[in-house]
């Protein structure tokens, strides 16, 4: 059946509901701004979207999916990559970041992912007019006063009793009389009064106490001094107390290193910083205004085709580099077909091992940093295994890989297929072996040379996922004391997703470490209003400290919000 024959037979059930309306009708004033997208598919399945097969909610990269409850499933069933919208009488009426409720009646959720997702992040707000071409097979965007009107009013509600009488009398009588005012005077009134609103409501956002982690993530590219002092001091008026610094990243240290030197690199360095020690300066920038810096470590991921190929690790010791499946045969280095162009060190290598640690070992003797932080501490991503391609997309088949497991087993991984549940389960557990015994050396050398050195890492919320596609056992490394605190990376624009990830790593872990969530929504290009209701969330749900990701992302717009929230705190 041909897609435009699908799109028929779908739009004729949903037209018959009431909600699809074929060609759309005139918009219900005159749009502020309009924007258009194609359809990709109503109502997906294995049948009419072939593509999104084996993903969740049928949804694959760049597709715009319209979900009714013609779809049969209460929910979406998407996954956090993505970006959604709930249309209910031809207005959006709530943002999530995935697994939407479906409406039961005059109503559909819009799910984005790629350009897609910001299509709907930059043209979907709350009170939009949404309207469906099935002629064309295009959504319709308007904003119009009425969009603004709405967004006031559900604010509004949010904020209760967080903001003053009078202000919320005022906000009240400008929602009754909007379409009174000329237009430029009413927009520019509506988004003056919002404002207010927000500066209001988010003094009582400040609901983690001093003590804890309100980090950030950064990406150094900073080039003196004072460009590093300008950065730390936007973040601390922000209230931001502890700064993540990306210090090994591409196979790449940003301090000029004793270890590469030792180990006969070329590079003993990032170009990027040649010439000067920006670790130095960071711990003491940090230091001079009372934030604490932590050291945010890539371990395994060494290098990129996006910044000098394998990286300067892998050039000189090639035999460390970790192999895909379907790069077996290879000659050559190859990164993942996943996490495009990027190169992966041997978890079960020795020498890569050593090397790792070694490089740790002098980052916390030689700088007195205030905490290390692990990243891709785990196997390079692979698909789910219901996909066909599940078994050409893991990892591990290198050398020494191959001979240990054999030397355990009597069988070469390489043979192995995941329908004989047994070995394969073997092989699972023996990757998960290596990557829990990096940790635990990890916390043990750090602790030999600095007590009380925390010591943390970076997780994917979702335990069995982890496991099945990246062999990370972050409950293990929790449970044996190898860690200080988890922040698990929420990787999503929903508030909703926030505190079921957070609950359930929280519940996980059984309260034997702090959780510090990880906000991903400025990364995500969603406003401060997001950022602020996932912060809130991360704290109800039982997060002791959360970390935003990243900097890079960080608007002005989120900064004012941080601050405001941050002011009671000063005062």
């Amino acid at each position: 059946m041909s897609y435009r024959k699908i799109l028929l037979v779908c739009t004729a059930g949903l037209m018959a509901l009431g909600v699809l309306r074929g060609v759309p009708v005139q918009a219900e004033e005159s749009p502020l701004a309009r924007s258009e997208f194609p359809i990709s598919v109503i109502n997906p399945s294995s049948t009419n979207n072939s593509t999104g097969s084996g993903f969740p909610g049928y949804r694959a990269s760049n597709q715009l999916i319209l979900y009714s409850h013609a779809y049969g499933k209460p929910r979406t069933e998407t996954n956090e990559f993505g970006f959604e919208v709930t249309v209910i009488n031809g207005r959006v009426v709530e943002q999530e970041g995935s697994d939407s409720l479906i409406p039961n009646d005059r109503g559909y959720v819009l799910s984005g992912h790629g350009t897609a997702r910001q299509w709907l992040i930059e043209h979907a707000p709350l009170g939009a007019s949404i309207q469906v071409d099935t002629d064309r097979q295009v959504i319709i965007s308007d904003v119009t006063l009425k969009t603004y009107a709405y967004q006031l009013a559900k604010k509004l509600d949010g904020f209760k009793d967080l903001v003053s009488l009078p202000l919320r009398d005022e906000s009240q009588w400008l929602i009754r009389n909007i379409e009174r005012m000329p237009q430029d005077v009413a927009l520019t009134r509506i988004q003056e009064t919002m404002k207010r609103l927000d500066g209001e409501a988010w003094r009582h956002y400040n609901v983690f106490p001093a003590t804890a982690i309100r980090g950030a993530w950064h990406r150094p590219v900073e080039q003196s001094p004072s460009a590093v002092g300008a950065t730390l001091d936007r973040l601390a008026k922000a209230g931001i107390n502890t700064v993540f610094l990306e210090t090994f990243f591409h196979g790449y240290t940003i301090f000029p290193s004793n270890t590469y030197k030792l180990y006969g690199l070329s590079d003993t360095q990032n170009p990027k910083f040649s010439g000067w020690d920006p670790l130095a300066v960071w711990v003491e920038e940090c230091h001079r205004r009372g934030l604490k810096l932590h050291v945010w470590y890539q371990s395994y991921y060494v290098g990129t085709d996006s910044f000098h190929g394998p990286g300067p690790i892998l050039k000189q010791y090639p035999q460390w580099a970790n192999v895909q499946y379907a790069s077996m045969a290879q000659p050559h280095l190859t990164p993942s077909t996943i996490e495009k162009g990027a190169y992966f060190a041997d978890q079960a290598n020795p020498e890569a091992e050593a090397f790792l640690l070694k490089l740790i070992d002098e980052i916390v003797t030689r700088y007195d940093i205030d905490g290390l932080q692990l990243d891709y501490m785990d196997y390079p991503l692979s698909l789910s295994p219901d996909r066909t391609s599940f078994l050409s997309s893991t990892w591990g088949y290198t050398p020494t890989a191959r001979r240990l497991f054999q030397e355990r087993t009597g069988v070469d991984p390489a043979t192995l297929n995941p329908q004989n549940v047994v070995l394969w389960g073997q092989w699972s557990a023996f990757k998960e072996e290596q990557v829990n015994r990096f940790v635990k050396l990890t916390a043990q050398t750090v602790r030999q040379r600095k007590p009380g050195l925390p010591v943390s890492a970076t997780a994917f919320a979702k335990l069995l996922e982890s496991k099945v596609k990246k062999h990370e056992d972050w409950r293990l490394w929790a449970e044996q004391g190898w860690i200080d605190f988890l922040a698990p990376m929420l990787l999503t624009s929903s508030v909703k997703v926030v505190g079921q990830d957070t609950a359930f790593v929280k519940g996980y872990t059984s309260d034997k470490v702090p959780i510090v969530s990880g906000i991903f929504s400025p990364f995500n290009g969603s406003g401060p209003e997001i950022l602020m209701e996932q912060i809130k969330q991360a704290h109800a749900s039982g997060a002791q400290g959360f970390s935003i990701f990243d900097t890079a992302h960080l608007t002005d717009e989120h900064i004012a919000a941080l601050r405001k929230a941050h002011e009671p705190a000063s005062h």
